[in-house]
C-alpha cells in the first residue's frame, strides 16, 4: 500500500466502513500480524537483486512504510537482512508523512550518500511510485499482483516481475550466474 500503518488503516476503515478508529485498527493488526510477518516471502527475483547489489558494492537502503517493529519481524528470517543496518533501513515511523510524500526516499538517499537523481527505487505500490517520482528518482515499478489503475504514474521502467530486471539496461554490471 506504501503508506504508514495509521494512514493505511484509515484507508481500510473508510473502504469497508468499519466502526473503529485507526488506532484501534492498528492495535488489532499488531496483535495478529507478527506470525504472518515472520513467514512472509520476498517477491520472486528480489533475493537475486539484493545479492547482486551486495556483491557489486552498490549502495542501497530499505525504505518501507512499515514501522520498525513490523520491519524487524519481516527481516528476521531473511538471509539478506545483514545487507542493511539501522542507518540504511528507513521505516514509516521515522517520517512525518507516508508515501506518496517523497520524504522517506529522500531520507534513504541521504543515509547512503547518493543524490536522489542517481537512485533507482524498486517499488510495488502506486503510492511509492508517486513518492519516488516526487523525489526525482528513477523507478522500477512491479505493480502489486492484480492491481489495475485508471491513470497510473509514469515509472522509469515497468516490470511484471523482478525476475525481468536487467542491470545492463541501467548501465550497471550484469548478473553473474553461478
Amino acid at each position: 500500500m506504501g503508506r504508514t500503518m495509521l494512514e493505511a488503516s484509515q484507508v481500510v476503515i473508510d473502504e469497508y466502513g468499519l466502526p473503529i478508529s485507526n488506532y484501534e485498527f492498528v492495535d488489532y493488526m499488531n496483535e495478529r500480524l507478527p506470525e504472518k510477518l515472520l513467514t512472509c516471502e520476498e517477491m520472486p527475483g528480489a533475493l537475486r537483486i539484493l545479492e547482486w547489489v551486495n556483491e557489486n558494492g552498490i549502495k542501497s537502503a530499505l525504505a518501507t512504510g512499515d514501522g520498525v517493529r513490523n520491519t524487524t519481524l519481516k527481516l528476521k528470517n531473511k538471509s539478506w537482512k545483514n545487507y542493511y543496518n539501522e542507518k540504511t533501513i528507513i521505516t514509516g515511523d521515522l517520517v512525518s508523512k507516508g508515501k506518496p510524500d517523497p520524504e522517506i526516499f529522500l531520507i534513504a538517499a541521504k543515509a547512503i550518500g547518493v543524490k536522489p537523481e542517481n537512485c533507482i527505487v524498486f517499488e510495488d505500490s502506486i503510492q511509492g511510485v508517486k513518492a519516488a517520482i516526487s523525489a526525482g528518482m528513477h523507478i522500477v515499478w512491479i505493480p502489486e499482483h492484480g492491481m489495475h489503475f485508471e491513470d497510473p504514474p509514469e515509472p522509469t521502467q515497468l516490470l511484471n516481475s523482478l525476475l525481468e530486471f536487467k542491470p545492463t539496461q541501467w548501465c550497471l554490471p550484469d548478473f553473474q550466474e553461478n
